[in-house]
């Protein structure tokens, strides 16, 4: 098991009881570790969470790795190998969200995706994960849509410090008892600069100690301005933090625009993005005689 997780370079173990070792020092991460032999990596294997154990170092383990047989398999079959291996970016997704940072969780193992199952996963879990995937933290667990196929994971239990959710202890790969309905679903916070590439200040102008312009959303990779209809301080707040501001101080209706107009009601003030607040089609009812619409002027400030 430990030989297929040293980067495929050895192909067996040997005991060797007689061997003396020298003891190590520091953290001891792993204990009652317990394979079957189809893993990829010694995190896939259940074990007591990750530094909890019982033991010495006069306990560690010591193993004797034999060299590859001569290569099976050709270069490409190869790098999917390697593409698939646990703890890359690469094989964990939200899948059927509506926006990049919403969905359905997903992880991947040889080349087949799966889904993780909510027993036991909470928010820890859940923020191991949003890093994983290159968010910057959890906002909330969700209810996804079912998903089909192979369930990975289940009872996970992450400590927080690990770098990928493979890394957490939990049943063994494809070992669980649930249904797609208790598939695990996240909303992940995008990074500051992640929340910054889809909105802006148009025609941008500096005000005291900030800036002002028209505000205009990205919205399924289209860019649009915002309705001036019913947009509120508490909304034009939750525009400021998203564009890297501290708060707003003037938000009013400017020139109207014919094009693309984007919808926002008002936020409750908790969310990171406009995105996030509700949106309806019927809140921008100040279309005027010539058919375009009245939309959102805003300024915000550092202070």
């Amino acid at each position: 098991m430990l030989l297929r997780s040293l980067s495929g370079r050895f192909a067996r173990a040997v005991r060797d009881e007689s061997r003396t070792i020298t003891a190590g020092t520091g953290t001891i991460w792993l204990d009652d570790l317990q394979c079957r032999g189809t893993e990829n990596s010694l995190q896939m294997c259940p074990s007591s969470p990750i530094g909890t154990h019982d033991c010495g170092h006069h306990e560690d383990v010591w193993v004797h790795c034999g060299p590859v047989a001569a290569p099976t398999t050709s270069p490409a079959q190869t790098a999917t190998t390697q593409s698939s291996q646990v703890g890359n970016s690469d094989v964990i997704r939200l899948a059927e969200g509506l926006r990049p940072n919403i969905g359905r969780l997903e992880v991947r193992y040889s080349g087949v995706w799966g889904t993780v199952c909510d027993d036991e996963f909470g928010v820890v879990d859940g923020t191991v994960a949003c890093r994983q995937l290159g968010f910057a933290s959890l906002h909330r667990l969700v209810d996804p849509a079912p998903g089909n196929g192979r369930i990975w994971l289940d009872e996970v239990r992450c400590l927080g410090v690990e770098t990928n959710l493979q890394s957490c202890g939990g049943n063994s790969l494809g070992d669980h008892n649930c249904q797609h309905n208790e598939d695990v679903g996240l909303e992940c916070v995008p990074t500051s600069a992640q929340l910054r590439s889809t909105i802006r200040l148009a025609e941008r102008q500096p005000v005291p100690f900030g800036a002002g312009g028209r505000l205009e959303l990205q919205v399924n990779g289209l860019w649009g301005a915002v309705c001036g209809a019913n947009f509120s301080m508490v909304t034009a707040n939750v525009a400021c933090k998203q564009l890297g501001f501290t708060r707003a101080t003037n938000v009013r209706n400017t020139q109207p625009r014919s094009g693309l107009v984007h919808n926002v009601v008002q936020c409750a003030g908790t969310e990171y993005m406009l995105q996030s607040c509700r949106r309806n089609p019927e809140v921008c009812s100040a279309r005027q005689e010539d058919g375009r619409i009245p939309v959102v002027y805003l300024e915000c400030v550092y202070i």
